[in-house]
């Protein structure tokens, strides 16, 4: 990257972080299900934390801290994302955008291998919506991670109807819930209906994580909203 685009890349991350602290400071947070995932990094389990490509944008400060090896695409604006990770205390690996499936699938595999604890989202990092790549179970099979279903609600919200991933982006003062669900341990040596099946397992936690998230937005929202009280 040239001097300039280096430049433009650390002063808009450094931007972002300032107005995401502002903004999560804000918010209502029901993080107690992050004791799970703490848990199971405490007992030294090799973990793969999974999510919607639409639900990533609360979780930089929501999980903020926990050295998560995150795997960003390499562009401008992954340059941009790979520096906010890293202001959040999380390891950020650019994969070479012209790469080959191949290769990138082996750095990602080293690096996982290194660190033993990393998040994806499963339906990135351009869709389907929510259709959960084979490559995300080939890896906890082959690596024997934990696949921890992630999800994250919140109350009131703006969806960006217009992308792919449709977007949620918690307003200020929203109530903000995360939802962790069962781990899941796949097993090795898969064939492609194995693997198609696994990720119908996935994307069911998924979508079962996404339901208790709301609810708990729900029971955390303050009394006079819940009444209707101004």
């Amino acid at each position: 990257m040239c001097a300039c685009r280096d430049a433009a890349a650390s002063a808009t991350s450094i931007g972002a972080e300032v107005i995401l602290r502002v903004w999560s400071a804000s918010w209502r947070k029901n993080t107690e299900q992050i004791l799970l995932l703490d848990r199971l990094l405490a007992e030294g389990a090799p973990v793969l934390a999974v999510f919607w490509h639409g639900k990533y944008f609360p979780l930089f400060a929501l999980a903020e801290g926990r050295h998560a090896t995150v795997f960003v695409g390499q562009s401008f604006r992954g340059e941009i994302i790979a520096r906010i990770c890293r202001r959040f205390g999380y390891e950020a690996v650019l994969i070479p955008a012209h790469s080959r499936s191949g290769d990138a699938y082996r750095l990602i595999v080293d690096r996982l291998s290194a660190t033993r604890f990393g998040v994806l989202a499963v339906d990135g990092p351009l869709g389907p919506y929510h259709q959960v790549k084979l490559g995300t179970v080939r890896l906890a099979s082959q690596l024997q991670f934990l696949i921890v279903p992630v999800s994250v609600a919140s109350d009131p919200k703006c969806v960006m109807a217009s992308r792919w991933d449709q977007r949620e982006l918690p307003y200020p003062l929203a109530t903000v819930a995360l939802s962790l669900g069962e781990p899941i341990r796949i097993p090795k040596g898969l064939d492609r209906k194995g693997l198609l099946e696994w990720s119908d397992l996935i994307r069911t936690r998924l979508e079962a994580v996404d339901a208790d998230a709301k609810a708990r937005t729900l029971r955390s929202r303050p009394l006079e909203a819940k009444s209707g009280l101004g």
